[in-house]
C-alpha cells in the first residue's frame, strides 16, 4: 500500500481545519464580545524509506486570542466594555461560563443576563432592586437610583466591593 496518501490525507485535513476557523473567525467578526480562535499545528517528518520531504501536519490544541477588539459607544447604560484580560461570569445550569460580551440585559424580576445566562456575583446571581436609573463604575461597582426616590451609592462610609450596592434616602 503506497504510504504517501497518508500524507496527502494530511496536510487535507490540516488545510479543511484551518478552512473552518479562519471561516468561524469570520462569520463572527461583528458578534460583540467574540474573540477569534487561534491555529496551531505541528508537523513530522516521516522516516523511513522514500522521501526525505515527507512531512505530516499533526494539529494541536489552538487557543484564543485575547487582543481587546474595537469598543463602541452604545448608548445603553448596562453594556460594558471588559478590559485587559477580564471575564464576565456568567451561570449554565450548575457550572460557571465566562464572556467578554459586555451587552448586559436586565429581566423583569431585576436579574441582570448576558444572552439570556444570569450575570454571577460573589454571591450568586445579581438582582437589582427596580430603578429609574443606573450606571455601572470603572471598577464594576453598581450604581441605580430606585424607583421610589431614593438612590444606591458609594456613599464613602464603608468600602463597597464589585457587585454591592447600599441604599441611602435622597434628602
Amino acid at each position: 500500500m503506497d504510504r504517501l496518501i497518508f500524507t496527502a490525507v494530511s496536510g487535507a485535513s490540516r488545510s479543511l481545519s484551518q478552512q473552518e476557523i479562519h471561516a468561524n473567525n469570520l462569520a463572527n467578526v461583528n458578534t460583540e464580545g467574540f474573540r477569534s480562535d487561534l491555529d496551531n499545528a505541528l508537523t513530522q517528518q516521516v522516516n523511513g524509506e522514500g522521501y526525505a520531504s515527507r512531512y505530516l501536519a499533526e494539529p494541536t490544541q489552538g487557543g484564543v486570542n485575547m487582543a481587546p477588539g474595537a469598543v463602541r459607544e452604545t448608548g445603553r447604560d448596562l453594556d460594558i466594555a471588559v478590559k485587559g484580560d477580564g471575564l464576565i461570569t456568567l451561570r449554565s445550569g450548575n457550572r460557571e461560563v465566562y464572556t467578554r460580551n459586555g451587552q448586559i440585559d436586565v429581566n423583569a424580576e431585576g436579574e441582570l443576563s448576558v444572552n439570556g445566562l444570569p450575570l454571577e456575583g460573589d454571591n450568586g446571581p445579581i438582582v437589582l432592586p427596580p430603578f429609574s436609573s443606573v450606571a455601572i463604575g470603572e471598577d464594576g461597582v453598581i450604581t441605580i437610583v430606585p424607583d421610589d426616590g431614593g438612590y444606591c451609592c458609594t456613599d464613602g462610609r464603608r468600602p463597597h466591593q464589585a457587585g454591592e450596592y447600599s441604599r441611602r434616602r435622597a434628602a
